[in-house]
Protein backbone atom coordinates (compact mmCIF):
# COMPACT_ATOMS: atom_id res chain seq x y z
CA UNK A 1 0.00 0.00 0.00
CA UNK A 2 3.01 2.29 0.76
CA UNK A 3 4.65 1.94 -2.45
CA UNK A 4 1.39 2.35 -4.34
CA UNK A 5 0.50 5.35 -2.50
CA UNK A 6 4.09 6.64 -3.14
CA UNK A 7 3.85 6.34 -6.88
CA UNK A 8 0.53 7.74 -7.32
CA UNK A 9 1.97 10.77 -5.21
CA UNK A 10 4.92 11.38 -7.84
CA UNK A 11 2.53 10.96 -11.02
CA UNK A 12 0.29 13.48 -9.62
CA UNK A 13 2.42 16.37 -8.92
CA UNK A 14 0.61 19.00 -9.40
CA UNK A 15 -3.16 18.06 -9.15
CA UNK A 16 -4.68 17.15 -5.46
CA UNK A 17 -3.09 14.07 -3.51
CA UNK A 18 -4.27 12.77 -0.02
CA UNK A 19 -4.70 9.82 1.73
CA UNK A 20 -7.06 8.49 4.13
CA UNK A 21 -9.62 11.14 3.21
CA UNK A 22 -13.30 10.91 4.15
CA UNK A 23 -15.58 10.89 1.03
CA UNK A 24 -18.49 12.36 3.51
CA UNK A 25 -16.25 15.95 2.31
CA UNK A 26 -16.69 15.46 -1.42
CA UNK A 27 -20.87 14.26 -1.10
CA UNK A 28 -24.26 16.29 -0.18
CA UNK A 29 -25.37 13.96 1.42
CA UNK A 30 -21.95 14.03 3.54
CA UNK A 31 -21.32 10.51 3.79
CA UNK A 32 -18.91 7.80 2.50
CA UNK A 33 -15.75 7.04 5.34
CA UNK A 34 -12.30 7.15 4.20
CA UNK A 35 -10.88 6.65 0.65
CA UNK A 36 -7.28 5.47 1.34
CA UNK A 37 -5.75 7.13 -1.60
CA UNK A 38 -7.76 10.47 -3.06
CA UNK A 39 -6.47 12.01 -6.16
CA UNK A 40 -7.96 15.17 -8.53
CA UNK A 41 -4.98 14.77 -11.60
CA UNK A 42 -4.48 18.25 -12.94
CA UNK A 43 -3.74 17.33 -16.64
CA UNK A 44 -4.08 14.85 -19.21
CA UNK A 45 -0.10 13.47 -18.81
CA UNK A 46 -1.10 12.88 -14.74
CA UNK A 47 -4.51 11.18 -16.07
CA UNK A 48 -2.64 8.60 -17.80
CA UNK A 49 0.10 8.17 -14.87
CA UNK A 50 -2.59 7.19 -12.56
CA UNK A 51 -4.45 5.05 -15.24
CA UNK A 52 -1.24 3.07 -15.85
CA UNK A 53 -0.86 2.61 -12.19
CA UNK A 54 -4.17 1.15 -11.92
CA UNK A 55 -3.62 -1.34 -15.27
CA UNK A 56 -1.17 -2.91 -12.47
CA UNK A 57 -4.60 -3.89 -10.83
CA UNK A 58 -5.65 -5.83 -13.67
CA UNK A 59 -2.49 -7.49 -13.98
CA UNK A 60 -1.98 -8.67 -10.49
CA UNK A 61 -5.20 -9.93 -10.03
CA UNK A 62 -4.93 -13.42 -11.61
CA UNK A 63 -1.59 -13.74 -9.56
CA UNK A 64 -2.42 -17.26 -7.97
CA UNK A 65 -1.10 -16.65 -5.12
CA UNK A 66 -3.96 -14.10 -3.91
CA UNK A 67 -6.03 -14.15 -1.06
CA UNK A 68 -8.47 -12.67 1.19
CA UNK A 69 -11.22 -12.75 4.13
CA UNK A 70 -14.34 -13.32 3.59
CA UNK A 71 -17.22 -15.68 2.24
CA UNK A 72 -15.45 -16.61 -0.75
CA UNK A 73 -11.58 -16.43 -1.93
CA UNK A 74 -9.44 -15.41 -4.85
CA UNK A 75 -10.73 -17.29 -8.18
CA UNK A 76 -9.01 -15.33 -10.98
CA UNK A 77 -5.94 -16.86 -11.16
CA UNK A 78 -7.73 -20.44 -11.73
CA UNK A 79 -10.71 -18.84 -14.19
CA UNK A 80 -7.34 -17.69 -16.39
CA UNK A 81 -5.90 -21.12 -16.72
CA UNK A 82 -9.05 -22.27 -17.56
CA UNK A 83 -9.71 -20.15 -20.45
CA UNK A 84 -6.00 -20.50 -21.70
CA UNK A 85 -6.51 -24.40 -21.22
CA UNK A 86 -10.43 -23.95 -23.34
CA UNK A 87 -11.66 -25.10 -20.60
CA UNK A 88 -14.46 -22.67 -20.00
CA UNK A 89 -17.24 -21.20 -22.93
CA UNK A 90 -15.39 -18.54 -24.79
CA UNK A 91 -17.00 -15.40 -24.95
CA UNK A 92 -14.43 -13.70 -26.88
CA UNK A 93 -13.52 -10.24 -26.24
CA UNK A 94 -15.91 -10.19 -23.41
CA UNK A 95 -14.89 -12.91 -21.34
CA UNK A 96 -11.18 -11.81 -21.62
CA UNK A 97 -12.96 -8.41 -19.97
CA UNK A 98 -14.89 -10.39 -17.75
CA UNK A 99 -11.75 -12.01 -15.96
CA UNK A 100 -10.12 -8.48 -15.74
CA UNK A 101 -13.65 -7.50 -13.94
CA UNK A 102 -12.77 -10.18 -11.48
CA UNK A 103 -9.10 -9.71 -10.89
CA UNK A 104 -9.76 -5.64 -10.46
CA UNK A 105 -12.18 -6.91 -7.73
CA UNK A 106 -10.26 -9.94 -6.39
CA UNK A 107 -7.21 -7.77 -6.01
CA UNK A 108 -9.47 -5.34 -4.48
CA UNK A 109 -10.65 -7.74 -1.94
CA UNK A 110 -6.94 -8.38 -1.08
CA UNK A 111 -6.00 -4.96 -0.25
CA UNK A 112 -4.67 -4.25 -3.39
CA UNK A 113 -5.07 -0.41 -5.09
CA UNK A 114 -7.90 0.49 -7.21
CA UNK A 115 -9.88 3.44 -8.74
CA UNK A 116 -13.54 3.64 -7.54
CA UNK A 117 -15.67 3.79 -11.04
CA UNK A 118 -17.74 4.63 -9.82
CA UNK A 119 -17.60 2.68 -6.30
CA UNK A 120 -15.64 0.23 -4.90
CA UNK A 121 -17.75 -2.70 -5.26
CA UNK A 122 -18.48 -1.58 -9.00
CA UNK A 123 -14.83 -0.90 -9.85
CA UNK A 124 -14.13 -3.85 -12.22
CA UNK A 125 -16.68 -2.63 -15.02
CA UNK A 126 -15.12 0.23 -16.24
CA UNK A 127 -11.26 -0.06 -17.02
CA UNK A 128 -12.15 -3.81 -18.14
CA UNK A 129 -14.49 -2.61 -20.66
CA UNK A 130 -12.58 -0.17 -21.47
CA UNK A 131 -8.76 -1.57 -21.86
CA UNK A 132 -9.77 -4.62 -23.02
CA UNK A 133 -12.46 -3.88 -25.48
CA UNK A 134 -9.99 -1.27 -26.51
CA UNK A 135 -7.46 -3.40 -27.40
CA UNK A 136 -9.20 -5.49 -28.86
CA UNK A 137 -10.60 -3.31 -31.43
CA UNK A 138 -7.11 -1.76 -31.99
CA UNK A 139 -7.43 1.42 -30.01
CA UNK A 140 -4.16 3.88 -29.04
CA UNK A 141 -3.60 3.81 -25.71
CA UNK A 142 -5.07 8.04 -25.74
CA UNK A 143 -8.25 6.79 -27.75
CA UNK A 144 -9.11 4.18 -24.80
CA UNK A 145 -7.79 7.16 -22.30
CA UNK A 146 -10.80 9.39 -23.99
CA UNK A 147 -13.18 6.88 -23.41
CA UNK A 148 -12.54 6.72 -20.08
CA UNK A 149 -13.11 10.55 -20.06
CA UNK A 150 -16.52 10.04 -21.60
CA UNK A 151 -17.13 6.97 -18.83
CA UNK A 152 -16.07 10.08 -15.78
CA UNK A 153 -18.43 12.59 -17.57
CA UNK A 154 -21.58 10.17 -17.84
CA UNK A 155 -20.73 9.46 -14.90
CA UNK A 156 -21.24 12.93 -13.06
CA UNK A 157 -24.56 12.88 -14.37
CA UNK A 158 -25.55 10.25 -11.98
CA UNK A 159 -23.94 12.16 -9.06
CA UNK A 160 -27.39 12.83 -7.32
CA UNK A 161 -27.51 9.30 -6.68
CA UNK A 162 -24.05 9.67 -4.86
CA UNK A 163 -23.23 5.80 -6.12
CA UNK A 164 -24.73 4.82 -2.82
CA UNK A 165 -25.91 1.06 -2.31
CA UNK A 166 -28.59 2.65 0.10
CA UNK A 167 -30.55 3.17 -3.44
CA UNK A 168 -29.83 -0.32 -4.45
CA UNK A 169 -26.68 -1.97 -6.43
CA UNK A 170 -28.28 0.26 -9.68
CA UNK A 171 -26.43 2.65 -8.15
CA UNK A 172 -23.35 0.88 -8.39
CA UNK A 173 -23.28 -1.67 -10.82
CA UNK A 174 -26.11 -0.17 -12.66
CA UNK A 175 -24.36 3.46 -12.93
CA UNK A 176 -20.73 1.74 -14.41
CA UNK A 177 -22.44 -0.62 -16.58
CA UNK A 178 -23.90 2.93 -18.27
CA UNK A 179 -20.46 4.79 -17.99
CA UNK A 180 -19.02 1.33 -19.82
CA UNK A 181 -21.59 1.70 -22.71
CA UNK A 182 -21.26 5.17 -23.45
CA UNK A 183 -17.36 4.74 -23.23
CA UNK A 184 -17.24 2.09 -25.51
CA UNK A 185 -19.93 3.11 -27.79
CA UNK A 186 -17.46 6.41 -28.36
CA UNK A 187 -14.84 4.17 -29.26
CA UNK A 188 -17.02 3.40 -32.35
CA UNK A 189 -18.52 6.88 -33.02
CA UNK A 190 -18.18 10.28 -32.32
CA UNK A 191 -21.85 11.18 -32.54
CA UNK A 192 -23.10 12.11 -29.20
CA UNK A 193 -26.37 11.12 -29.47
CA UNK A 194 -25.67 7.17 -30.04
CA UNK A 195 -23.32 8.01 -26.97
CA UNK A 196 -26.24 9.11 -25.21
CA UNK A 197 -28.64 6.29 -26.22
CA UNK A 198 -25.62 3.80 -24.98
CA UNK A 199 -25.48 5.49 -21.78
CA UNK A 200 -29.21 5.68 -21.64
CA UNK A 201 -29.68 1.94 -22.07
CA UNK A 202 -26.96 1.30 -19.73
CA UNK A 203 -28.76 3.03 -16.94
CA UNK A 204 -31.95 1.30 -18.18
CA UNK A 205 -30.95 -2.31 -17.95
CA UNK A 206 -30.16 -2.59 -14.69
CA UNK A 207 -32.47 0.12 -12.97
CA UNK A 208 -33.58 -1.95 -9.84
CA UNK A 209 -30.97 -4.26 -8.89
CA UNK A 210 -30.48 -4.44 -5.03
CA UNK A 211 -27.42 -4.48 -3.21
CA UNK A 212 -26.91 -7.72 -1.12
CA UNK A 213 -23.70 -8.57 -0.41
CA UNK A 214 -23.85 -11.40 1.87
CA UNK A 215 -22.26 -11.44 5.19
CA UNK A 216 -21.10 -7.81 4.42
CA UNK A 217 -18.17 -8.48 1.90
CA UNK A 218 -17.97 -7.21 -0.98
CA UNK A 219 -17.40 -10.45 -2.26
CA UNK A 220 -20.90 -12.34 -3.14
CA UNK A 221 -22.71 -11.33 -5.40
CA UNK A 222 -20.42 -8.27 -6.36
CA UNK A 223 -17.44 -9.99 -7.89
CA UNK A 224 -19.72 -11.76 -10.39
CA UNK A 225 -22.24 -8.90 -10.97
CA UNK A 226 -18.51 -6.67 -12.25
CA UNK A 227 -18.60 -9.52 -14.53
CA UNK A 228 -21.52 -10.17 -16.13
CA UNK A 229 -21.97 -6.08 -16.11
CA UNK A 230 -19.02 -6.26 -18.86
CA UNK A 231 -21.06 -7.86 -21.75
CA UNK A 232 -23.92 -6.12 -20.50
CA UNK A 233 -22.17 -3.18 -21.61
CA UNK A 234 -21.04 -4.41 -24.61
CA UNK A 235 -24.36 -4.94 -25.65
CA UNK A 236 -25.84 -1.78 -24.94
CA UNK A 237 -22.82 0.06 -26.93
CA UNK A 238 -24.07 -2.33 -29.94
CA UNK A 239 -27.62 -1.80 -29.28
CA UNK A 240 -27.16 1.95 -29.33
CA UNK A 241 -24.92 1.48 -32.51
CA UNK A 242 -27.52 -0.45 -34.06
CA UNK A 243 -29.86 2.57 -33.96
CA UNK A 244 -31.86 1.19 -31.27
CA UNK A 245 -34.50 3.85 -29.39
CA UNK A 246 -33.67 4.30 -25.88
CA UNK A 247 -36.42 6.19 -25.35
CA UNK A 248 -35.88 7.63 -21.97
CA UNK A 249 -33.21 10.63 -21.70
CA UNK A 250 -30.40 10.06 -19.49
CA UNK A 251 -31.33 12.66 -17.06
CA UNK A 252 -34.62 10.55 -16.52
CA UNK A 253 -33.07 7.53 -16.10
CA UNK A 254 -31.05 9.23 -13.26
CA UNK A 255 -34.36 10.38 -11.75
CA UNK A 256 -35.93 7.43 -12.14
CA UNK A 257 -33.35 5.39 -10.52
CA UNK A 258 -33.75 8.15 -7.42
CA UNK A 259 -37.57 7.12 -7.21
CA UNK A 260 -36.49 3.45 -7.32
CA UNK A 261 -34.16 4.08 -4.95
CA UNK A 262 -36.61 5.77 -2.59
CA UNK A 263 -38.57 2.09 -2.42
CA UNK A 264 -35.29 0.13 -0.99
CA UNK A 265 -34.55 0.30 2.90
CA UNK A 266 -31.23 -0.32 4.40
CA UNK A 267 -30.31 -3.80 4.51
CA UNK A 268 -31.53 -6.40 7.18
CA UNK A 269 -29.57 -8.18 9.80
CA UNK A 270 -28.99 -10.72 6.88
CA UNK A 271 -26.89 -7.80 5.18
CA UNK A 272 -29.60 -7.71 1.92
CA UNK A 273 -31.26 -4.45 0.89
CA UNK A 274 -34.99 -5.06 0.27
CA UNK A 275 -37.67 -3.42 -0.93
CA UNK A 276 -40.26 -1.17 1.08
CA UNK A 277 -43.90 -1.96 1.39
CA UNK A 278 -46.35 0.62 0.13
CA UNK A 279 -47.92 2.31 2.37
CA UNK A 280 -51.42 1.73 3.06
Amino acid sequence: MKQAAERLKQAVSAGVFLTDEPMSRHTTFRTGGPADIYIEPASAEELKQVLDICRHARQQGVRPDNHFIGVTDARAARYKALREGRKLIDLGAADEACLDAMSIMEFSNAHGTIVCMPTGGASGIVPAAVYRIGERLGKSETEQENALLVAGLIGAFYYPTHYTGAIGCQAEIGVAVSMASAALCSMMTDDPDTIHCAASLGGQVLMGLLCNPIEGYVQVPCIVRNMVAVPTAVTCANAALAGMDHIVPLDDVVALMLAVGEKIRPCDEAGTYILKKEEE
